[in-house]
């Protein structure tokens, strides 16, 4: 009972992480849209592009996360040596990825507010 329940919320994180990914791309293109005719009709500039970026941004690093959750559960179900080496990469490359990922959003987020 409770493997069959775990496995369940490993699939519900993955398809969050998914979600909040595909979710966070379809919002990003609609507002570049948005932006790009605002600014090519004079009615804007492109410093929405640094808020744009940071918000992609932040919904990408909340998908690594549940699937750091997911890898996580995973770990707790299968937890042969082996098994556990491979998540135990997964999770260090993830991990990784996010902080560069945070770093980046920080970055972007002070030029952003800077330049409002």
């Amino acid at each position: 009972m409770f493997v069959g329940l775990s496995v369940r919320f490993q699939g519900f994180f993955e398809v969050i992480a998914v979600a909040l990914m595909v979710w966070g791309g379809i919002v990003v293109v609609l507002r570049l849209m948005v932006s790009e005719w605002h600014h090519l009709q004079g009615q804007g500039d492109r410093v929405k592009f640094e808020r744009i970026r940071v918000e992609f941004g932040q919904r990408i690093v909340l998908a690594v996360e549940f699937l750091i959750a997911a890898d996580l559960i995973q770990s707790i179900l299968n937890p042969a040596l082996e098994e556990l080496m491979n998540l135990g990469v997964i999770v260090l490359i993830r991990t990784v990825l996010s902080y560069f990922l945070t770093q980046e959003i920080d970055r972007h987020e002070r030029i952003w507010k800077r330049s409002t």
